[in-house]
């Protein structure tokens, strides 16, 4: 049997880029995140309970560990930030290069297929011959479409960062979910499933969900009418 494993500690860091450069620079080996961070990271958490075991001798995290071989247990930082800037030039950026998302929201994936599909869109209705202004232009209505999905996905996995630990306000968000009424549910899964973007030059996938699909500008994007 294979048992796939992971444990998810949120951190909040201030630090300046200049600050990681001079961290960087001052040792060859990064101490935060190598072999000897692993096992301090593997001991703060071997009490963890987990949904496993029986009763009588429930398993933890330690379990786990030690039944995991070291050379496959690793510590990743994983970042949460928008960045502003999502191209340049003839060069443009889509999912985790241009905005990282927590992984608790699991909709990371999905963000960057969106990217995709929207950029593919604009791209498509470009003149046959592009200036750089004219990528460019493609480029920052790419953006213009897809950011503010992306900052509302950024915003739903804090919430649900926070709804996962263990502190009172925690508590109280799962209270609230748990009887959230059916008007408020309504309106959650009309602000999640609306936003289904489509390939333009490609044929539409017929809508039958209850909740309609949010406008798309791309899906609207058309070459000019001389080319």
């Amino acid at each position: 049997m294979l048992v796939c494993w992971s444990c998810i500690k949120f951190i909040q860091e201030s630090k300046s880029s200049l600050d990681r450069e001079e961290k960087s620079a001052s040792s060859s080996v990064d101490q935060e995140w190598g072999p000897e961070a692993v096992e301090a990271m593997c001991n703060e958490i071997r009490a963890f309970p987990v949904m496993s075991g029986n009763v009588e001798s429930p398993w933890t995290m330690g379990d786990l560990i030690d039944h995991t071989p070291k050379d496959l247990i690793s510590k990743v930082k994983l970042e949460e930030i928008i960045f502003d800037t999502w191209f340049g030039g003839r060069t443009v950026l889509i999912g985790d290069a241009c905005h990282k998302l927590n992984p608790a929201g699991g909709v990371g994936c999905q963000n960057a297929m969106h990217d995709a599909i929207v950029l593919a869109n604009w791209i498509n209705a470009l003149p046959s011959d592009p200036t750089t202004k004219d990528i460019e232009s493609a480029f920052k209505s790419y953006k213009d479409e897809r950011l503010p999905w992306v900052r509302f996905a950024f915003n739903s996995t804090r919430f649900y960062r926070t709804m996962a630990s263990s502190g009172i306000m925690a508590r109280v968000m799962r209270f609230c979910g748990k009887h959230m009424p059916e008007w408020a549910k309504r309106k959650m899964l009309v602000a999640l499933g609306g936003n289904r973007p489509q390939c333009s030059f490609l044929p539409l996938v017929e809508d039958k969900g209850s909740v309609p699909p949010a406008f798309q500008p791309s899906l609207l994007a058309t070459k000019p009418a001389n080319m």
